[in-house]
């Protein structure tokens, strides 16, 4: 869902710099032209005031648009996700994909790493709150917290 929200901010971030970029580039052109043809200033001052707040309009959605995103993150309780080292990341993925949970001998066959490894990794997630661990036989069952 991180990934989502700053895709979606990078995005609208650009969307209203390009908006208002061209806005500036089009006014000074189009007040160019206008005072050329001896246009009133009175009413090119209105039209670049219409432009204006055809911009700011588009900067207003785009900043409503990300804090709505944001709120809705916060509102599901996911809170910041810490950050992960790359093994982390693998075992976290790999859990996502089975659904949210997975038996931690499971994941060393799957993942191909090593028993010590595993555990290590494991109890970093556990003190990180990433993941919980329940003791299910010879093995450990790990479930993800509030990032499911």
């Amino acid at each position: 869902m991180r990934y989502e929200l700053y895709r979606s901010i990078l995005f609208l971030t650009t969307f209203f710099l390009a908006s208002f970029t061209i806005f500036l580039i089009s006014a000074i052109l189009y007040a160019s032209i206008l005072l050329m043809y001896g246009i009133p200033d009175t009413l090119v001052t209105f039209l670049l005031g219409v432009s204006a707040g055809g911009s700011m309009f588009v900067m207003i959605i785009s900043l409503w648009k990300i804090s709505g995103m944001a709120r809705e993150e916060l509102s599901t309780g996911r809170g910041e996700m810490p950050t992960l080292t790359q093994s982390e990341q693998r075992i976290v993925d790999t859990i996502m994909e089975n659904g949210g949970r997975i038996l931690q001998n499971s994941l060393v066959n799957r993942e191909n790493i090593s028993k010590a490894t595993v555990s290590r990794t494991v109890e970093s997630l556990v003190a990180k709150g990433v993941i919980t661990r329940t003791r299910k036989g010879v093995t450990n069952e790990l479930v993800l917290e509030k990032w499911k």
